[in-house]
């Protein structure tokens, strides 16, 4: 569901308070074919580079040792890393995928991808029960977390952008949304992933997402002065940031233009 204005700020507001100890991570995808070209993915499927696998399959040592909830875009991208950033796949063996195997991996079932995760450290709930449908239910995938659609735009240049000059929340490309339309999707989202950790203990939470969520997320920090500011910043490939909830709020530039 995506709500409106309105109800996004109550529900943030809410959740964000000084008692609030959830924790937040944030992780854009490993790196892409796309982002080598340098060009718009948007919505579109994008395999993960050879340095993509290898930053996926590092993740977890940055990311926190127990885990309450995992919520995930169900673009590719965002599911390989994920995957990637939990298994057990040793790293050299991922340094020697080829293309072959890179497209098998791709194609791996939500119930595998699931499965890689039964041996979590999970908290605030049974940690000894491992079965997929335990971790199922801490497990999101969750279409509102995907990358703004950008229509036309995609698989296009970034040049093409820069040339025209649309740099502007409510600039929406043919075919796509603009980012106005999208940061009230991805908040959203985002009030439910609050509401889900309600009442649990020092909640851990990781979202595997793309750049313009983070952008978007990140601007609830206050990390962005302007809505500029925020366009134009660049969320590295599997580098987690961390977001704490008790702090977080709405930036006016957000509101109605």
């Amino acid at each position: 569901m995506i709500y409106d204005w309105d109800e996004i700020s109550i529900r943030i507001l809410k959740c964000c308070n000084k008692e609030n100890s959830t924790q937040i991570w944030l992780v854009r995808h490993g790196q892409t074919d796309f982002n080598v070209c340098r060009v718009f993915s948007g919505q579109s499927e994008a395999m993960l580079t050879q340095r993509g696998l290898t930053e996926a399959n590092k993740l977890r040592k940055q990311l926190p040792e127990a885990i309450d909830q995992i919520w995930c875009s169900p673009l590719q991208r965002a599911l390989d890393t994920m995957t990637l950033a939990f298994s057990h796949v040793p790293l050299e063996k991922v340094a020697t995928y080829d293309d072959t195997v890179n497209l098998a991996f791709q194609k791996m079932s939500l119930e595998t991808r699931i499965g890689h995760l039964g041996s979590l450290a999970w908290v605030n709930g049974s940690s000894s029960d491992r079965s997929f449908e335990a971790v199922l239910s801490r497990v999101h995938i969750d279409s509102r977390f995907m990358e703004i659609s950008l229509g036309d735009l995609e698989g296009k240049p970034f040049s093409v952008v820069t040339a025209g000059g649309n740099h502007s929340l409510d600039y929406r490309p043919s075919g796509g949304e603009s980012y106005r339309e999208f940061g009230r999707r991805v908040m959203s989202a985002f009030c439910e992933v609050l509401e889900s950790a309600d009442g649990a203990s020092s909640p851990h939470i990781v979202i595997f997402t793309h750049a313009g969520v983070i952008r978007v997320l990140q601007s609830l920090a206050g990390l962005y002065r302007t809505s500029q500011d925020m366009l134009y910043s660049s969320p590295q490939n599997a580098k987690p940031v961390r977001l704490s909830v008790a702090s977080l709020s709405i930036p006016s530039y957000w509101r109605i233009a």
